[in-house]
């Protein structure tokens, strides 16, 4: 990449203790920087303001998954068959010419008939469903309770096929396996494309095997009070082809198990998620996606819902590329917290991204910020962002506060982007860090429990041709804050590290 050194600005004056971290390219000029602060400095009460969110269009994945043949409404699913289990049996009402295989309460159809409605219902303690059907059907879950030592439902057609899950309903299935080395074994499998509606609850429960394996497009397009409850012991969610996400409530759980591994999982194709509410906690990765393909991109795309992620490794990852959009995200990893190979981009949303011996960020080739808010922070001596100085580091527009470790030869900023303050300095935890024009507040953040050696911050407030004034320590009163970030309250300054203007061209 060309060492373009861009509207970055970094402390011009620093504390004689930390002279040593400036760039080579800036004068090692020796000043006492308590002699540069405004007067009566620790006298002023100043006033604590929000940040302002610039913002630019919106940059890489604009995927969202469309296919009309994916709504119930394509279909007239106007005959139905009625599937009440027991413990010791299963009773069949209205299947006609459907060829219907008994054993006490496991039951498999094989249907050639077309709009069928499959309603299962009662309890067994051991019980499965199995299908093969030459056309696309509806299979309702009318609060359905059934264990098996294998998998519980099992769909083995390539046809499309909805699980509907209705308002007012409850289901429950449990899949316990006690020796499995079969990475296809679930408690829903479907060797076509799985489409998940409806506004009810089901939980899934597994031993030795994922929650739902679907060989093709699994799309859960639940309702937003719909309930997705899942324990697994392999996969939570594990598709061949996509994950398409349109909604609903998710908490889904690996960390539990002795082989948990990934919460949302595809293995050779994409992930895009439009909408819902995600609360995953892996044992391995939350978010991930694989190729065998060159001809499949196995992108991640995110166009909205929440999540709160906690991960044992990474959070979200793809050898692909990496778009987060309008989302609200919360992501706690062990390893790279967000790690996207070919490229990652940032637009509107607010993001809180946390690995806690690793980057915060990862890609081989480029990040860029557009928009929204972007919290990163990095454990240990890793640098929150880490982009090798051959690729591309932007920051058109957006706020960005990233800490943890200093970047060791990563790429630079690049021409025209958003000013930008980089400072290198030992902070220890828990340091309340406060940035000011004259008496305008820019900046009021606490560190919290991890120390960093170094700051990267930008901000809509940032304004060109100004001095910057750095303190750290100090009193903040009356303080509203989130993410350790004050948006209002009265901040009394503690000792003055350092000041810069925004008219500098400097690396970070």
């Amino acid at each position: 990449m060309k060492k373009n050194f861009l509207f970055c600005l970094i402390a011009l004056f620093l504390m004689a203790a930390c002279n040593n971290d400036i760039d080579d390219k800036i004068s090692k000029k020796k000043t006492n920087p308590r002699t540069n602060t405004t007067p009566n400095a620790a006298d002023q009460r100043i006033t604590i303001t929000p940040l302002t969110d610039s913002s630019s269009e919106a940059l890489g994945g604009r995927q969202r998954g469309t296919d009309p043949n994916d709504l119930p409404s394509a279909y007239n699913f106007n005959r139905q068959v009625l599937i009440t289990f027991s413990d010791t049996d299963v009773r069949v009402e209205g299947a006609g010419s459907i060829t219907v295989h008994k054993n006490q309460a496991h039951l498999s159809l094989s249907s050639s008939e077309q709009n069928v409605e499959y309603i299962l219902s009662g309890h067994s303690s051991s019980g499965s469903f199995n299908i093969n059907s030459a056309h696309p059907y509806k299979l309702t879950l009318q609060n359905l309770n059934l264990t098996h030592d294998n998998a519980v439902i099992k769909l083995n057609n390539t046809e499309k096929a909805f699980l509907n899950i209705p308002a007012g309903t409850s289901s429950s299935l449990t899949c316990n396996i006690f020796s499995n080395d079969d990475e296809n074994i679930a408690a829903i499998y479907s060797l076509g494309t799985l489409i998940l509606t409806g506004a009810g609850n089901l939980s899934l429960q597994t031993e030795k095997a994922s929650g739902i394996f679907c060989q093709k497009t699994l799309r859960v397009a639940l309702s937003a009070e719909a309930l997705l409850n899942i324990n697994a012991d392999k996969d939570a969610l594990r598709a061949k082809n996509a994950y398409i996400g349109d909604g609903g409530s998710l908490t889904l759980n690996t960390q539990g198990a002795r082989n948990g591994n990934h919460t949302i999982s595809v293995t050779n194709g994409y992930i895009i998620i439009n909408q819902g509410n995600y609360n995953l906690n892996a044992r391995s990765n939350a978010l991930t996606t694989a190729s065998s393909q060159q001809t499949i991109d196995p992108y991640i795309t995110i166009n909205g819902g929440t999540f709160a992620i906690s991960a044992w490794t990474k959070g979200i990852a793809s050898p692909s590329i990496v778009t987060l959009s309008n989302a609200k995200m919360n992501i706690n990893s062990i390893d790279f917290a967000l790690q996207g190979d070919k490229g990652i981009y940032i637009n509107q949303g607010k993001y809180f991204i946390e690995s806690t011996s690793k980057n915060a960020i990862k890609s081989n080739l480029l990040f860029t910020l557009t928009a929204g808010r972007t919290f990163l922070r990095s454990g240990g001596t890793e640098t929150p962002i880490n982009v090798p100085s051959s690729g591309t580091f932007e920051i058109k527009a957006g706020t960005l506060l990233a800490i943890g470790g200093r970047p060791e030869q990563m790429a630079t900023l690049k021409e025209g982007s958003q000013i930008t303050f980089a400072f290198s300095h030992n902070f220890p935890p828990h340091t309340l860090l406060h940035l000011r024009e004259g008496e305008r507040e820019v900046l009021t953040y606490s560190l919290s429990y991890l120390s960093c050696d170094y700051l990267l911050f930008t901000s809509g407030k940032l304004l060109p041709n100004k001095r910057y004034d750095l303190y750290q320590g100090g009193t903040v009163t009356e303080g509203v804050e989130e993410n350790k970030l004050y948006k209002s309250g009265f901040y009394k300054a503690g000792t003055h590290v350092t000041f810069f203007t925004t008219n500098k061209t400097l690396n970070p």
